[in-house]
């Protein structure tokens, strides 16, 4: 738990989602495409560092994680996607040190979302990780 960083923090998340059942590829690097469904990919989105005292700072991330379908017809896409916001969900609140890389996260929320990996329109949910909280031995 000592110093992770941002792309520890992914590769919790990703192994995570690698977890959830029926979930069929979550790479731990961003990818240009995907092809294999339903996806997940995590990404930063933002943070801040908290001077708290001599030895140790605090940081906050905040990361995206995407879980996708390939979009065919609506119903049939939102049929095969609509599982994952509780089956993700569940996964992190599950274990919110992330396999002790972190103290904690905050909020977990998720919006209803379309997205283009490569050439491919896909639907799915957006999930925002807030306040991912790391203590750095400084």
């Amino acid at each position: 738990m000592a110093n992770a960083t941002l792309e520890d923090i992914i590769k919790a998340i990703q192994g995570t989602v690698r977890k959830v059942d029926g979930m069929r590829s979550a790479p731990d690097e961003i990818q240009d495409s995907a092809n294999v469904f339903p996806f997940g990919s995590c990404e930063p989105n933002s943070g801040k560092y908290i001077q708290e005292s001599a030895g140790f700072d605090t940081v906050l991330h905040t990361v995206i994680l995407n879980i996708v379908v390939a979009r065919q017809d609506a119903a049939r896409s939102y049929q095969e996607i609509i599982p994952y916001v509780d089956r993700v969900a569940l996964a992190l609140l599950a274990d919110t040190t992330l396999g002790g890389v972190v103290q904690t996260f905050g909020d977990l929320s998720y919006v209803w979302a379309s997205f283009e990996y490569g050439k491919t329109v896909c639907v799915g949910w957006r999930f925002t990780i807030s306040n991912i909280k790391v203590q750095v031995i400084v």
